[in-house]
């Protein structure tokens, strides 16, 4: 293959140089010799896939004043002010929706500095590691989070709740070729901006910003051309490894090539190289939490009855990384409020994800995070970053994610709550929040949680995540 010079003009990523010239990053990246880490400047001189690069004519007249058909097209690319959340912290800057790519740009403080806010305060970073893009054909999901602000007073101050886009993408940019098969791989936040010229937008405008930028990608998605096209412009510099993910390829990884529904043989190979990827991603983040001193420990409203601070270390780790750096309010325990389903679902209205742990007869603790609040419900519902989790009659924690055969997350009516089915409930519990049962699911693929299949609940408690 032959290759053409491209001169690098201002504004160019990574990204959007691979994307204009139908090249993978990788691609572009090897025949460069560079790697992702490094900085793209005007007046580099890259080679490109021959024949892809735009006649000189077609340059000049994008560079011309816009006739009003150009600046039809134009309009069709929306802003939007978001933070990208990184395991560092929050980025602000950015999001721009076309037709075919999403790319975050952060804002500029000073020279090629970025801000990331965290709970240690404001610090400054190379903004070009924020740069992020995301190929419509890559995003299998995209969803909104609400959920109560950091400085909320509590999970039901409806004047400080804050609205996160979650999209889950089927590769991250890093990969060699194109995608392998059609599964979550990685999880990426971003939080709508709450604050826009230094005017504070409201609890209503916060929201209907954040469906109508929904909204807009959805119909972008749907509206795709179906492409036999194997190039992808994804590349996103941070993100949360969706756990589902990873245990399908372990679990599959000694079947054959055909049962996990993937490409021949070198395809197969790829796929194995991909869990290193992710165990070094996942590494990444554990190396920042030490379970004795992590960098930081949720505040709990009032003491835990069955929570050590260990355990709650733990479950923190495992949690989205949006909600690792959030406070946990007691919403519900039937100590302190009563043992009825009816009390429980005041309690927990409106509060969005939790955590609800137990401690059976013989004092195993277990339980599992729900990514949408608990609620009279007909169907099944939640998300895939729901799990089980358990400690038995230890402080080292065990736990169940997804494994995507069914969304069987979780369910609430007037008779029970439960977690998981397909087989049996991986975590049953009844109306009177008094007795319950674990089995083997499909839905986590779990063996059981409690001491024994069916238990007596001795405490119960949900806690919300402020």
């Amino acid at each position: 293959m032959g290759y053409d010079n491209y001169v690098v003009k201002e504004g160019d990523s990574w990204a959007t140089i691979a994307f204009q010239f139908g090249m993978s990053l990788y691609n572009l990246l090897r025949i460069n010799q560079l790697t992702e880490d490094s900085l793209v400047l005007p007046g580099m001189v890259l080679k490109v896939k021959e024949g892809q690069k735009k006649p000189a004519e077609e340059e000049k007249k994008i560079e011309s004043p816009a006739t009003p058909l150009q600046a039809e097209a134009q309009k069709k690319v929306h802003k939007q002010e978001v933070y990208y959340c990184t395991r560092d912290g929050d980025v602000l800057g950015i999001l721009s929706v076309t037709d075919e790519l999403i790319m975050f740009d952060p804002f500029i403080i000073n020279k090629n500095y970025c801000e990331i806010i965290s709970p240690r305060g404001k610090e400054r970073a190379i903004a070009l590691q924020f740069q992020a893009c995301m190929d419509m054909r890559d995003i299998i999901k995209c969803r909104i989070y609400e959920l109560p602000s950091i400085n909320s007073v509590s999970v039901e101050d409806s004047k400080g709740r804050v609205f996160f886009t979650q999209f889950l993408l089927s590769r991250t940019g890093r990969e060699k070729r194109g995608p392998r098969i059609n599964l979550p791989k990685a999880n990426v936040y971003f939080r709508i901006a709450d604050l826009v010229n230094s005017t504070r937008l409201t609890y209503l405008e916060q929201k209907s910003t954040a469906e109508q930028l929904l909204a807009l990608i959805e119909e972008k998605i749907k509206s795709l051309a179906v492409s036999d096209e194997l190039a992808s412009s994804t590349y996103v510099p941070y993100f949360d490894v969706n756990k589902s993910f990873k245990r399908i390829v372990e679990e599959h990884i000694s079947s054959s090539p055909q049962e996990v529904n993937i490409n021949p043989a070198d395809d197969y190979e790829e796929l194995k190289a991909e869990i290193v990827e992710i165990n070094e991603e996942i590494s990444k983040s554990a190396q920042q939490q030490n379970l004795d001193e992590p960098e930081f420990i949720p505040t709990l409203s009032r003491q835990s009855l069955i929570l050590s601070q260990r355990m709650i270390n733990q479950i923190t780790i495992y949690l989205p990384t949006i909600l690792q750096m959030r406070n946990w309010e007691l919403l519900y325990s039937p100590i302190v409020h009563g043992s009825s389903l009816s009390v429980f679902y005041r309690q927990v209205e409106a509060t969005g994800p939790s955590v609800m742990v137990i401690q059976d007869q013989n004092h195993h603790v277990f339980g599992g995070f729900v990514s949408d609040t608990w609620q009279m419900h007909h169907t099944y519902y939640g998300t895939g970053d729901c799990f089980l989790f358990t400690f038995r009659n230890s402080d080292q924690i065990t736990c169940y994610f997804p494994t995507l055969i069914n969304d069987y997350y979780m369910h609430s009516d007037l008779d029970a709550l439960t977690m998981g089915s397909g087989g049996k409930a991986g975590l049953y519990v009844d109306r009177e929040l008094m007795s319950g049962s674990s089995g083997h699911s499909e839905t986590y693929n779990n063996s059981v949680l409690s001491s024994t299949e069916d238990f007596e609940i001795l405490k119960l408690e949900v806690w919300g995540l402020v």
